[in-house]
């Protein structure tokens, strides 16, 4: 009775093999990935507040200038320092939008988690969906997990200003192809070249080989 149970019990410990295996693969990129989200997050948030503070100043101090308007004689003074202090807030306001902050941060924030995410529902999908355990190995989910991490990195380092500035352009992953839906929603897929991932030390691979 016993023995119709046995390739059963055998295929389940296989198919969580490769959901371990996927998960230990992914390990450091995960935690990279994590920490980077955190610290665009808080850069985001800091971005955004001095934006906001900013902008309501300027409004204030131009809606004190113009109160003061018709006894401008007698505040000259208070008028000529709320004059400057406006015009330093501007000043900032325009460095920051040449930065293109806040929005740039909350673009390579979403990138990031895009690429995070579809690692998350990737594990999910090894780990409760059998028809989603590959029959030759993790390394084509591997390899699709490492694409999407390079192209997020070539995408938020194309959208630095320095970049612009520069005139240098980022290298374009060719291979790269959008799979998003007709309004432009759902994440990107890219075409692998049939080369292993070329990743550092630090993601745990080299040149398409797993370091042991």
């Amino acid at each position: 009775m016993s023995e119709p149970h046995q390739p059963s019990s055998q295929t389940s410990q296989e198919e969580h093999h490769v959901y371990q295996e996927y998960m230990a693969a992914t390990s450091n990129l995960r935690r990279k990935l994590i920490q980077k989200r955190k610290h665009l997050k808080l850069q985001y948030g800091i971005s955004s507040f001095v934006f906001n503070f900013l902008t309501m100043v300027q409004v204030i101090i131009g809606a004190v200038i113009t109160a003061l308007g018709p006894s401008a004689a007698d505040h000259m003074v208070a008028i000529t320092v709320l004059g400057a202090i406006n015009t330093s807030c501007a000043g900032l306001l325009a460095l920051l939008k040449g930065r293109g902050l806040p929005q740039r941060l909350r673009g390579s924030m979403i990138e990031i988690s895009k690429v995070l995410d579809y690692i998350q529902d990737t594990s999910l999908l090894l780990k409760y969906d059998k028809s989603r355990v590959p029959e030759n190995g993790i390394g084509p989910l591997l390899e699709e997990s490492f694409q999407r991490y390079a192209s997020a990195e070539q995408l938020i380092e194309g959208n630095q200003p320095d970049t612009f500035a520069s005139g240098i352009k980022p290298p374009v992953n060719a291979n790269a192809t959008d799979a998003e839906d007709g309004h432009g929603q759902g994440p990107a897929t890219y075409k692998t070249n049939g080369k292993g991932p070329q990743m550092d030390e630090e993601m745990g691979f080299l040149d398409g080989s797993r370091r042991t």
